[in-house]
Protein backbone atom coordinates (compact mmCIF):
# COMPACT_ATOMS: atom_id res chain seq x y z
CA UNK A 1 0.00 0.00 0.00
CA UNK A 2 2.82 2.37 0.80
CA UNK A 3 4.45 1.75 -2.57
CA UNK A 4 1.21 2.43 -4.43
CA UNK A 5 0.64 5.72 -2.63
CA UNK A 6 4.21 6.78 -3.40
CA UNK A 7 3.70 6.02 -7.10
CA UNK A 8 0.50 8.08 -7.26
CA UNK A 9 2.22 11.05 -5.56
CA UNK A 10 5.12 10.92 -8.00
CA UNK A 11 2.77 10.83 -10.98
CA UNK A 12 0.87 13.85 -9.68
CA UNK A 13 4.07 15.87 -9.23
CA UNK A 14 5.21 15.09 -12.79
CA UNK A 15 1.81 16.09 -14.18
CA UNK A 16 1.84 19.39 -12.29
CA UNK A 17 5.39 20.15 -13.45
CA UNK A 18 4.44 19.49 -17.06
CA UNK A 19 1.38 21.74 -16.79
CA UNK A 20 3.42 24.50 -15.16
CA UNK A 21 6.05 24.38 -17.92
CA UNK A 22 3.31 24.48 -20.54
CA UNK A 23 1.72 27.54 -18.91
CA UNK A 24 5.09 29.30 -18.72
CA UNK A 25 5.67 28.58 -22.42
CA UNK A 26 2.27 29.99 -23.34
CA UNK A 27 2.90 33.06 -21.18
CA UNK A 28 6.22 33.69 -22.93
CA UNK A 29 4.57 33.24 -26.33
CA UNK A 30 1.73 35.67 -25.59
CA UNK A 31 4.16 38.18 -24.07
CA UNK A 32 6.33 38.06 -27.20
CA UNK A 33 3.28 38.55 -29.42
CA UNK A 34 2.13 41.50 -27.30
CA UNK A 35 5.55 43.18 -27.47
CA UNK A 36 5.66 42.67 -31.23
CA UNK A 37 2.17 44.16 -31.59
CA UNK A 38 3.09 47.22 -29.50
CA UNK A 39 6.23 47.72 -31.60
CA UNK A 40 4.13 47.48 -34.77
CA UNK A 41 1.70 50.11 -33.51
CA UNK A 42 4.57 52.42 -32.59
CA UNK A 43 6.13 52.15 -36.02
CA UNK A 44 2.77 52.42 -37.74
CA UNK A 45 1.82 55.57 -35.86
CA UNK A 46 5.23 57.21 -36.00
CA UNK A 47 5.13 60.53 -37.83
CA UNK A 48 8.87 61.08 -38.00
CA UNK A 49 9.20 59.37 -41.37
CA UNK A 50 11.00 61.18 -44.16
CA UNK A 51 9.80 60.39 -47.65
CA UNK A 52 12.90 60.29 -49.85
CA UNK A 53 12.95 60.53 -53.63
CA UNK A 54 16.27 60.17 -55.36
CA UNK A 55 14.47 58.75 -58.38
CA UNK A 56 10.78 58.89 -59.38
CA UNK A 57 8.94 56.11 -57.52
CA UNK A 58 5.47 54.62 -57.60
CA UNK A 59 3.90 57.64 -55.91
CA UNK A 60 6.04 60.24 -57.68
CA UNK A 61 6.31 60.95 -61.36
CA UNK A 62 8.47 63.29 -63.40
CA UNK A 63 7.01 65.29 -66.25
CA UNK A 64 8.51 67.67 -68.78
CA UNK A 65 8.27 71.42 -69.26
CA UNK A 66 5.21 73.26 -68.02
CA UNK A 67 3.99 76.86 -67.91
CA UNK A 68 2.05 78.00 -64.86
CA UNK A 69 0.72 81.55 -64.43
CA UNK A 70 3.04 82.82 -67.14
CA UNK A 71 6.15 81.19 -65.67
CA UNK A 72 7.80 78.36 -67.60
CA UNK A 73 9.67 75.55 -65.87
CA UNK A 74 11.87 72.97 -67.51
CA UNK A 75 10.72 70.08 -65.31
CA UNK A 76 8.27 69.31 -62.55
CA UNK A 77 8.03 66.46 -60.08
CA UNK A 78 4.68 65.32 -58.69
CA UNK A 79 4.73 63.62 -55.28
CA UNK A 80 1.92 62.04 -53.26
CA UNK A 81 2.38 61.71 -49.50
CA UNK A 82 0.22 60.27 -46.73
CA UNK A 83 0.03 61.42 -43.08
CA UNK A 84 2.77 59.01 -41.97
CA UNK A 85 5.41 61.10 -43.79
CA UNK A 86 6.31 64.16 -41.75
CA UNK A 87 9.03 65.41 -44.07
CA UNK A 88 9.56 65.07 -47.80
CA UNK A 89 12.98 65.14 -49.43
CA UNK A 90 13.41 65.03 -53.20
CA UNK A 91 16.70 65.11 -55.09
CA UNK A 92 16.56 67.10 -58.32
CA UNK A 93 19.12 67.65 -61.07
CA UNK A 94 18.88 70.78 -63.19
CA UNK A 95 19.14 70.32 -66.92
CA UNK A 96 19.61 73.17 -69.39
CA UNK A 97 18.40 75.99 -67.14
CA UNK A 98 20.68 76.05 -64.11
CA UNK A 99 20.21 78.90 -61.60
CA UNK A 100 23.02 80.81 -59.90
CA UNK A 101 21.32 79.98 -56.59
CA UNK A 102 19.57 76.63 -56.18
CA UNK A 103 16.54 78.16 -54.44
CA UNK A 104 15.96 80.61 -57.29
CA UNK A 105 15.29 77.79 -59.73
CA UNK A 106 12.72 75.95 -57.61
CA UNK A 107 9.10 76.43 -56.64
CA UNK A 108 6.94 74.05 -54.57
CA UNK A 109 3.16 74.09 -54.26
CA UNK A 110 0.28 71.82 -53.32
CA UNK A 111 -2.01 70.41 -55.99
CA UNK A 112 -4.53 73.17 -55.25
CA UNK A 113 -1.93 75.89 -55.84
CA UNK A 114 -0.86 76.80 -52.29
CA UNK A 115 2.85 77.75 -51.98
CA UNK A 116 4.92 75.40 -49.80
CA UNK A 117 7.93 76.70 -47.85
CA UNK A 118 11.03 74.65 -48.58
CA UNK A 119 14.75 74.51 -48.02
CA UNK A 120 17.61 73.17 -50.09
CA UNK A 121 20.34 70.86 -48.82
CA UNK A 122 23.39 69.14 -50.29
CA UNK A 123 23.72 71.75 -53.02
CA UNK A 124 26.21 71.01 -55.78
CA UNK A 125 27.51 73.86 -57.95
CA UNK A 126 29.48 73.77 -61.17
CA UNK A 127 30.94 76.86 -62.88
CA UNK A 128 28.94 79.11 -60.55
CA UNK A 129 25.60 77.45 -61.34
CA UNK A 130 23.51 75.03 -59.29
CA UNK A 131 23.74 71.55 -60.76
CA UNK A 132 21.72 69.51 -58.26
CA UNK A 133 20.24 69.73 -54.78
CA UNK A 134 17.84 68.18 -52.29
CA UNK A 135 14.49 69.92 -51.86
CA UNK A 136 13.15 69.50 -48.33
CA UNK A 137 9.75 70.52 -46.94
CA UNK A 138 7.22 69.49 -44.32
CA UNK A 139 4.16 67.46 -45.17
CA UNK A 140 1.13 69.56 -44.20
CA UNK A 141 -0.90 66.38 -43.85
CA UNK A 142 1.50 64.69 -41.43
CA UNK A 143 0.19 63.14 -38.23
CA UNK A 144 -0.40 59.76 -36.61
CA UNK A 145 -1.79 57.32 -39.11
CA UNK A 146 -5.12 55.76 -38.19
CA UNK A 147 -5.40 51.99 -38.14
CA UNK A 148 -8.61 51.25 -39.97
CA UNK A 149 -9.47 48.01 -41.75
CA UNK A 150 -10.29 48.45 -45.44
CA UNK A 151 -9.82 52.21 -45.25
CA UNK A 152 -7.29 54.22 -47.25
CA UNK A 153 -5.30 57.02 -45.67
CA UNK A 154 -5.81 60.50 -47.18
CA UNK A 155 -2.95 61.78 -49.31
CA UNK A 156 -1.52 65.18 -50.19
CA UNK A 157 -0.07 65.91 -53.59
CA UNK A 158 2.86 68.28 -54.06
CA UNK A 159 4.44 69.66 -57.22
CA UNK A 160 8.09 70.68 -57.39
CA UNK A 161 8.84 72.94 -60.35
CA UNK A 162 12.49 73.44 -61.22
CA UNK A 163 14.61 74.88 -64.00
CA UNK A 164 13.17 78.37 -64.54
CA UNK A 165 12.92 78.92 -68.30
CA UNK A 166 11.17 82.26 -68.74
CA UNK A 167 8.10 84.34 -68.02
CA UNK A 168 5.64 85.50 -70.64
CA UNK A 169 6.43 89.14 -69.92
CA UNK A 170 10.24 88.89 -69.88
CA UNK A 171 10.76 89.79 -73.54
CA UNK A 172 8.58 92.90 -73.40
CA UNK A 173 9.28 94.34 -69.97
CA UNK A 174 12.44 96.11 -71.06
CA UNK A 175 10.56 98.38 -73.46
CA UNK A 176 7.48 99.06 -71.32
CA UNK A 177 7.14 102.41 -69.56
CA UNK A 178 4.90 101.66 -66.61
CA UNK A 179 2.15 104.10 -65.73
CA UNK A 180 2.37 105.62 -62.25
CA UNK A 181 -0.62 104.59 -60.15
CA UNK A 182 -1.69 106.32 -56.95
CA UNK A 183 -2.59 104.46 -53.74
CA UNK A 184 -4.83 105.97 -51.09
CA UNK A 185 -5.53 102.95 -48.86
CA UNK A 186 -4.71 99.32 -48.12
CA UNK A 187 -4.65 97.27 -51.31
CA UNK A 188 -3.29 94.27 -53.25
CA UNK A 189 -0.73 94.90 -56.00
CA UNK A 190 -0.88 92.09 -58.55
CA UNK A 191 0.51 93.73 -61.70
CA UNK A 192 3.86 95.32 -62.53
CA UNK A 193 4.08 99.09 -62.30
CA UNK A 194 5.11 102.16 -60.34
CA UNK A 195 2.86 102.86 -57.36
CA UNK A 196 2.90 105.95 -55.14
CA UNK A 197 1.21 106.80 -51.87
CA UNK A 198 -0.90 109.88 -52.50
CA UNK A 199 -1.77 110.36 -48.83
CA UNK A 200 -1.17 108.92 -45.37
CA UNK A 201 -2.81 105.58 -44.54
CA UNK A 202 -4.06 105.19 -40.97
CA UNK A 203 -5.74 102.02 -39.71
CA UNK A 204 -6.69 100.67 -36.29
CA UNK A 205 -6.17 97.08 -35.14
CA UNK A 206 -5.46 95.93 -38.70
CA UNK A 207 -3.94 92.44 -38.89
CA UNK A 208 -2.72 93.10 -42.41
CA UNK A 209 -0.95 93.07 -44.65
CA UNK A 210 -2.13 96.55 -45.47
CA UNK A 211 -0.37 96.45 -48.84
CA UNK A 212 0.24 93.02 -50.35
CA UNK A 213 2.60 92.85 -53.35
CA UNK A 214 2.33 89.76 -55.54
CA UNK A 215 4.01 90.85 -58.77
CA UNK A 216 7.49 91.41 -60.17
CA UNK A 217 8.81 94.73 -61.45
CA UNK A 218 7.03 96.84 -58.84
CA UNK A 219 8.15 100.15 -57.37
CA UNK A 220 6.25 101.35 -54.31
CA UNK A 221 7.23 104.93 -53.49
CA UNK A 222 5.70 106.39 -50.34
CA UNK A 223 6.79 109.94 -51.19
CA UNK A 224 7.30 110.52 -47.47
CA UNK A 225 3.75 109.50 -46.48
CA UNK A 226 2.87 107.39 -43.45
CA UNK A 227 1.40 103.91 -43.11
CA UNK A 228 0.37 103.72 -39.46
CA UNK A 229 -1.58 101.36 -37.24
CA UNK A 230 -2.94 102.05 -33.78
CA UNK A 231 -4.41 99.78 -31.13
CA UNK A 232 -3.88 96.06 -30.64
CA UNK A 233 -3.42 93.35 -33.28
CA UNK A 234 -1.48 95.47 -35.74
CA UNK A 235 0.11 92.87 -38.01
CA UNK A 236 2.14 93.49 -41.18
CA UNK A 237 2.17 96.76 -43.09
CA UNK A 238 3.69 95.63 -46.42
CA UNK A 239 4.15 92.05 -47.51
CA UNK A 240 6.02 91.00 -50.65
CA UNK A 241 5.20 87.35 -51.20
CA UNK A 242 4.73 85.35 -54.40
CA UNK A 243 1.96 82.98 -55.33
CA UNK A 244 4.43 81.66 -57.91
CA UNK A 245 8.17 82.00 -57.50
CA UNK A 246 10.19 83.99 -58.06
CA UNK A 247 9.25 87.63 -57.64
CA UNK A 248 11.99 89.95 -58.78
CA UNK A 249 12.83 93.63 -59.05
CA UNK A 250 10.59 94.87 -56.23
CA UNK A 251 11.40 98.20 -54.60
CA UNK A 252 9.91 99.73 -51.42
CA UNK A 253 11.09 103.23 -50.60
CA UNK A 254 10.37 106.53 -48.87
CA UNK A 255 7.62 105.30 -46.53
CA UNK A 256 7.17 106.09 -42.83
CA UNK A 257 5.88 103.17 -40.74
CA UNK A 258 4.51 103.36 -37.23
CA UNK A 259 2.89 100.89 -34.84
CA UNK A 260 3.15 97.66 -36.86
CA UNK A 261 4.32 94.30 -35.52
CA UNK A 262 6.22 93.89 -38.81
CA UNK A 263 6.71 96.88 -41.08
CA UNK A 264 8.08 95.08 -44.18
CA UNK A 265 7.97 91.33 -44.86
CA UNK A 266 9.96 90.91 -48.08
CA UNK A 267 10.40 87.70 -50.14
CA UNK A 268 11.92 88.12 -53.60
CA UNK A 269 14.88 87.10 -55.73
CA UNK A 270 15.94 90.71 -56.26
CA UNK A 271 14.89 94.09 -55.00
CA UNK A 272 15.51 97.14 -52.85
CA UNK A 273 14.35 98.52 -49.50
CA UNK A 274 15.54 102.10 -49.11
CA UNK A 275 14.82 105.47 -47.56
CA UNK A 276 12.16 104.20 -45.15
CA UNK A 277 11.57 105.30 -41.55
CA UNK A 278 10.28 102.50 -39.33
CA UNK A 279 9.14 102.71 -35.73
CA UNK A 280 7.69 99.33 -34.80
CA UNK A 281 6.55 97.14 -31.95
CA UNK A 282 8.16 93.92 -33.19
CA UNK A 283 10.21 93.35 -36.35
CA UNK A 284 11.28 96.26 -38.50
CA UNK A 285 12.24 94.46 -41.71
CA UNK A 286 12.14 90.71 -42.44
CA UNK A 287 13.81 89.51 -45.64
CA UNK A 288 13.94 86.21 -47.54
CA UNK A 289 15.59 85.98 -50.93
CA UNK A 290 18.64 86.99 -52.90
CA UNK A 291 20.26 90.04 -54.47
CA UNK A 292 18.59 92.59 -52.21
CA UNK A 293 19.85 96.03 -51.23
CA UNK A 294 18.79 97.45 -47.85
CA UNK A 295 20.05 101.00 -47.59
CA UNK A 296 19.46 104.42 -46.03
CA UNK A 297 16.65 103.24 -43.75
CA UNK A 298 16.03 104.45 -40.20
CA UNK A 299 14.72 101.44 -38.27
CA UNK A 300 13.78 101.52 -34.60
CA UNK A 301 12.25 98.52 -32.84
CA UNK A 302 11.87 97.13 -29.34
CA UNK A 303 12.40 93.53 -30.52
CA UNK A 304 14.09 92.62 -33.85
CA UNK A 305 15.40 95.45 -35.99
CA UNK A 306 16.36 93.40 -39.04
CA UNK A 307 15.80 89.73 -39.84
CA UNK A 308 17.54 87.89 -42.70
CA UNK A 309 16.22 84.37 -43.34
CA UNK A 310 17.57 82.08 -46.09
CA UNK A 311 19.16 84.96 -47.95
CA UNK A 312 22.22 85.43 -50.13
CA UNK A 313 23.92 88.40 -51.74
CA UNK A 314 22.28 90.97 -49.47
CA UNK A 315 23.87 94.39 -49.03
CA UNK A 316 22.99 96.28 -45.85
CA UNK A 317 24.49 99.77 -45.94
CA UNK A 318 24.08 103.30 -44.59
CA UNK A 319 21.17 102.37 -42.31
CA UNK A 320 20.43 103.60 -38.81
CA UNK A 321 19.43 100.83 -36.38
CA UNK A 322 18.17 101.89 -32.96
CA UNK A 323 16.27 100.31 -30.09
CA UNK A 324 13.88 101.97 -27.69
CA UNK A 325 13.61 98.88 -25.47
CA UNK A 326 15.93 97.27 -22.93
CA UNK A 327 17.07 94.47 -25.24
CA UNK A 328 19.26 96.57 -27.50
CA UNK A 329 19.47 96.35 -31.27
CA UNK A 330 18.78 92.81 -32.48
CA UNK A 331 19.82 91.82 -36.00
CA UNK A 332 18.87 88.20 -36.68
CA UNK A 333 20.63 86.29 -39.49
CA UNK A 334 19.82 82.63 -40.17
CA UNK A 335 20.70 80.24 -43.02
CA UNK A 336 22.19 83.09 -45.05
CA UNK A 337 25.42 83.73 -46.92
CA UNK A 338 27.19 86.60 -48.65
CA UNK A 339 25.45 89.21 -46.51
CA UNK A 340 27.46 92.43 -46.33
CA UNK A 341 27.06 95.13 -43.66
CA UNK A 342 28.74 98.45 -44.32
CA UNK A 343 28.58 101.98 -42.85
CA UNK A 344 25.54 101.33 -40.65
CA UNK A 345 24.85 103.30 -37.47
CA UNK A 346 23.78 101.24 -34.44
CA UNK A 347 22.49 102.71 -31.18
CA UNK A 348 20.56 101.35 -28.22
Amino acid sequence: MVGVKSAKFSSTVKSNNTLEKRNIGLLILFTSLFVAFVAFLYLFNSNSTTLNFSQPLANAHLDGAVTVNGISWEHHLVISADPSQQQIRAHITFDKYKPSSCRDGIYVETADGQPVPFSTENELYEDGLCKETDVVFKNSLSGPAKFEIQSEQPSQQYIIYYGLVSTETTSTQQSIQFETLGITGCTNITTSGVYTLDRDIQVSGYVGPCININASNVVLDGQGHNISCSGLDCGTAIRVYPSMLPLSNVSIKNINFNGWTTAIDFSASSGEISGNVIYGQGTGVSVRGNNINISSNNISSNQITLKLLSTSNVNVSANSFTSYGDGGVNIFVNDSNNCFFENNFVSG
